[in-house]
């Protein structure tokens, strides 16, 4: 299933976002 991954890289998207935004502010 690709479903499972999907979930997974959304995950590491918000993650990144997360921390890029601790990064600039």
């Amino acid at each position: 299933r690709k479903e499972r991954r999907q979930i997974r890289t959304k995950e590491i998207k918000t993650k990144k976002t997360l921390s890029n935004k601790k990064v600039g502010t």
